[in-house]
This record gives C-alpha cells, sequence and structure tokens, in this order.
C-alpha cells in the first residue's frame, strides 16, 4: 500500500527554474524558488494529507499538551516521595525533545519523506506508552515518557507538518492551521481522559461514538435515497415525517422499559435493532412501500437511543459527586461523530449516474457497520460494568444473587 504523503516523486522538490542571466541587484540578490504551480494548493489528495497531518498532531502535541494532568498525578501517586522540580523534570524533557529533535527529522523528511518518520515515530511512541504502563519509579517513568515516547512523538508530529508544506503553498498556512488544530483538540480529549481510571467509561464513550457516526444518517439520507430511486418529491417528504412521528414513541416507551429491564440492556436492544434494521430492511428496499416501513420501524430506536445515552452516561460515571463534568467530558469524546456522520455518508455515496441502490449501498453499509461496532462496545461496556459492581458486591449478605440480579437489570 502506497504511503506517499508528498506529491512529487521520492518526496523531492522538482528543480527550480534554470536562473536567468541576473540584470540589477535585486536579481542577483534573489534564491531562485520552487515553481507555484507545482504545488497542488488543494485537491482530495492534498486535503487529505491535511487529515493525516491533524491526526499526527492530535497523538503527539496533543499528548505533550497533558503535561498537567501528569504532573498532578504522579505527585498524588507513583511519585509522591518526590518534589514538584523533581517530577516537572519529566514533561519538561517529554515537550523539549519534541521540538529539538527537529533538525534529525528534517533532515530524514529532506532525503526519505515522512514514511521512515511515521514508521519509527509509531513504534517509540507506543513502545514508550506501553513502558510508561508498567513504570512504578522515577528512572522507568523517565525513560519511558520523557525519551522513548517524546522522540516517537516528536517524529511523527515533524512528518505530518512538514508533509503538509510540500502539497500547499498559496494556502499554507490555512492548512497548517487546519492541522495545528488537532493539538487542541488532543489536549483536551486527552486531559479528559486521564481524568477516567474506569475502562467501561471509556469503552462506553468509544461505543457512543461509533454508533451516532450512523444513527443519523437515514435521518439525513432517507428522503435523498427515495427520490433518487423514483419516489416523487411530495412523498419523500412524508417519509421523515413518519420517522419522525415514531420517535414520539421511541422516545417514552424505552425509557419507561429502562427502569424496569435495565438501561444498558435496553440500550444494547436498541441498537442492534437499529442496525438490523438498516442492513435488512433499508439496504434492500427497492419500493414505497419498503421504504415507509422502515421509516416507521427506525424511528423507535433511533430516538430512544438519543434520549437513553445521557441516562445511561449518569449511570457509568465514577463520581456522583462531578456527575456534570463527567458526563459532559463522556459527551465530547462522542461529539465527533455527530460531526463527521453526514460528510462520511455523503463522501460514500456513489456518483449520480449509477443506479439509486447501487449509489447509496456503501453509505448505507458504513450506516449499519458503525452502529453494529457501537453495539459491541455497549456490550462490553456493560461486562465491565458488572464486573466492577460484583467487585463491590464483596460486602453484601448475598453477592451472587446481587450480581445475578444486577447482571439483569442494568
Amino acid at each position: 500500500m502506497s504511503l506517499d504523503l508528498s506529491p512529487y516523486s521520492n518526496f523531492q522538490h522538482p528543480p527550480p527554474h534554470p536562473p536567468s542571466i541576473p540584470s540589477s541587484k535585486d536579481d542577483v540578490a534573489s534564491v531562485p524558488e520552487t515553481p507555484s504551480d507545482a504545488y497542488p494548493d488543494g485537491g482530495k489528495a492534498a486535503w487529505a494529507v491535511v487529515a493525516g497531518s491533524w491526526c499526527c498532531v492530535f497523538v503527539s502535541v496533543g499528548w505533550v499538551a497533558c503535561i498537567g494532568d501528569f504532573q498532578s498525578y504522579y505527585q498524588a501517586n507513583q511519585l509522591k516521595a518526590y518534589s514538584p522540580s523533581a517530577i516537572g523534570w519529566i514533561p519538561s524533557t517529554q515537550t523539549f525533545l519534541l521540538f529539538a529533535l527537529s533538525p534529525v527529522c528534517g533532515h530524514v523528511f529532506d532525503g526519505y519523506g515522512p514514511r521512515p518518520l511515521l514508521v519509527a515515530g509509531t513504534f517509540f511512541h507506543i513502545a514508550g506508552l506501553v513502558l510508561l504502563s508498567f513504570g512504578t519509579r522515577y528512572y522507568q517513568i523517565f525513560l519511558a515518557q520523557s525519551i522513548f515516547s517524546a522522540a516517537g512523538a516528536s517524529a511523527i508530529f515533524w512528518a505530518g507538518g512538514l508533509a503538509v508544506c510540500t502539497w500547499f503553498r498559496r494556502r499554507r498556512g490555512f492548512a497548517m492551521g487546519l492541522a495545528a488544530s488537532g493539538s487542541a483538540v488532543g489536549g483536551v480529549v486527552g486531559t479528559f481522559v486521564c481524568q477516567y481510571q474506569d475502562p467501561c467509561v471509556l469503552v462506553f464513550s468509544l461505543a457512543g461514538l461509533f454508533l451516532l457516526l450512523g444513527l443519523y444518517l437515514p435521518y439525513d439520507f432517507l428522503a435523498l435515497d427515495a427520490l433518487d430511486s423514483g419516489m416523487r418529491q411530495g412523498r419523500t417528504t412524508y417519509l421523515l415525517v413518519v420517522l419522525n412521528t415514531t420517535g414520539i414513541v421511541g422516545r417514552i416507551l424505552p425509557a419507561w422499559l429502562c427502569d424496569r429491564v435495565g438501561r444498558f440492556n435496553v440500550v444494547i436492544l436498541c441498537t442492534v435493532a437499529a442496525a438490523l434494521l438498516v442492513c435488512g430492511l433499508w439496504l434492500p428496499a427497492t419500493g414505497d412501500t419498503a421504504r415507509y416501513t422502515f421509516a416507521a420501524l427506525y424511528g423507535v430506536p433511533s430516538a430512544a437511543l438519543l434520549s437513553l445515552l445521557p441516562t445511561l452516561a449518569s449511570q457509568v460515571v465514577p463520581d456522583v459527586g462531578r456527575l456534570g463534568a463527567h458526563t459532559g467530558a463522556v459527551f465530547l469524546f462522542m461529539s465527533p461523530g455527530f460531526l463527521f456522520t453526514l460528510p462520511i455518508g455523503g463522501s460514500l455515496l456513489g456518483d449520480t449516474e449509477s443506479a439509486a441502490q447501487m449509489r447509496s449501498a456503501p453509505m448505507k453499509i458504513f450506516c449499519g457497520l458503525a452502529m453494529a461496532v457501537g453495539g459491541a462496545g455497549f456490550v462490553v461496556a456493560r461486562a465491565l460494568y458488572v464486573r466492577a459492581r460484583q467487585r463491590a458486591a464483596g460486602g453484601v449478605d448475598h453477592p451472587v444473587r446481587y450480581v445475578t440480579v444486577r447482571m439483569f437489570l442494568t
């Protein structure tokens, strides 16, 4: 698989125009530049590089932006015997290496492109994080976080940033700004993630992210899909009316049911039902009747999920005293699902010359699979939640009965 992030072969710029005979002192002082038309300055490939660079900045500078959490965490746990000054050397060295290794990374990029930097950087960054999870002493934490992880993060950061520069010239500032925004998002996400030591919350948040990537696609593309298939404009409007009308039932009945049979159970059931309706009914639908049936049925689980997610989030967060902050952090983690779902769905629609059913099939498959992954994540989160309750049940009179009841009522 090709990983070329530069528009030029071997990641080299094309040779500049041959210098002409200078006619003035200004011409003598000038340095020939790469012609501006050698930079794409846009297009799918160029913006894909910006997206990749955003991810690089997210996992590198965004990770470093969480240094305040590490300082306070180490002070209260593994390194509580050390002074704040001694602990401060860990994040400060990490930040220093991120930029101090730029000459080395730049030289590698000029000679070989971003691929070696990405491969080596990914290895060292992940290795450092894995070693950090086992660190209990000062030197172990310092080597893992400030040396191994920092060196890898530096390589990833410079690979992504320099790659953008080879694709843009006139719009370079805007492209670099978009890529750099990954550091802010990484810092926000990383800060909230660092507050959660409960794996149930992390898995639940990730499951919600995948669910939201697919949940709203029928609301936006059901009418368009029907219109492409030959349904009259006026009748496509009624599809959305039916979808939202049955949503009234979906917001009330499952909410009443979840307090009696378990919130996790109802959320999992609704997620599975929504995914099955998309793949089993909307995907093969060819007539008006099938689409109206899908709209009527899909409105119930989809509306239920949107109303039940905050309820379930308030159940899994670890500290009721900070319920608002923790629930907000969970939905901040899920929110990219709302942001990217419709652009992704639109990009998966085929060209207008394709048959209507074939044109929308990739989008419908993505919708169903995204919700299926979310449903699997809710199952795992439920298991983690039950296990945590089982451990907490050590002091009850009948722990077996307690756990058995919780298995079916969570």
